[in-house]
């Protein structure tokens, strides 16, 4: 019993940080002709091209440590064009490891409204990558540098502001697998009315761009831009409704 409790006083007490819940609001900005193309009426489609509007929210967890990160992510159409683009509504998932510098995803989910969920998973080698829905394989791909997804790489950095920088990789997108490069700059994005130094991580070379916007001091994701414009002439910009709590895992 003395032996017990002798050891018991000299373990470390290793404190947990408080997981990361973050809600965004999204705001649609497309073109008149590709909005009336997915059946929304003709002045809403006028607004919507001048200006962005918000059509819904997204609600995010992550758990985020020094060697690991969970994170869950749901997007509920909503506001004026809500009832038109209800089959933008999904939930994502990812998990990942800390590697090479940053957090790497492991296993990405995908599940849009219709559709059915499809799994990005890195094999046990970490050099190859497959996407799979049910039974059915999506895509396969050897894997160039780093494996991120849309959501896990909102939370590569969290807690490590100093290893956010610039790098190639594997981009899951939810469908497959692409080639991605990415670079950094330093901005400021207003966040609930105040002003927030960032630094702003963006895809290089792709007609579809994929932006993140992280708070400098500790990593944590503030603004995500997705560009459609190839394909759908659409700008997706979620932005966080309130500051989170500075983060230190």
């Amino acid at each position: 019993m003395n032996k017990f409790f002798a050891l018991a006083v000299f373990l470390p007490w290793v404190a947990q940080a408080a997981p990361l819940s973050i809600q965004f609001e999204v705001q649609l900005r497309a073109t008149e002709k590709a909005l009336t193309g997915a059946g929304v009426p003709a002045m809403l489609a006028g607004s919507a091209s001048k200006s962005s509007l918000a059509v819904g929210d997204i609600t995010e967890r992550a758990d985020v440590s020094a060697t690991k990160y969970t994170a869950q992510s749901g997007f509920v159409p909503g506001g004026t064009l809500g009832p038109f683009i209800k089959s933008a509504g999904f939930s994502r998932a990812s998990n990942g490891a800390f590697a090479a510098g940053m957090q790497q995803t492991q296993v990405f989910q995908d599940a849009r409204v219709g559709k059915g969920r499809v799994i990005s998973r890195l094999d046990a080698s970490g050099k190859n990558a497959t996407a799979t829905e049910g039974s059915i394989v999506h895509d396969k791909a050897a894997v160039r540098g780093a494996l991120v997804d849309v959501l896990g790489l909102q939370y590569a950095f969290a807690g490590r502001p100093d290893a956010i920088k610039a790098f190639s990789g594997t981009l899951a997108t939810g469908k497959g697998f692409v080639p991605a490069s990415f670079a950094i700059q330093s901005e400021s994005v207003t966040i609930a009315g105040q002003a927030v130094p960032a630094v702003r991580l963006y895809r290089q070379g792709s007609s579809d761009g994929l932006e993140i916007w992280y708070r400098a001091s500790d990593g944590v994701p503030l603004m995500t831009r997705i560009s459609l414009n190839a394909k759908y002439g659409a700008t997706l910009t979620s932005t966080a409704k309130a500051l989170p709590p500075a983060f230190k895992f």
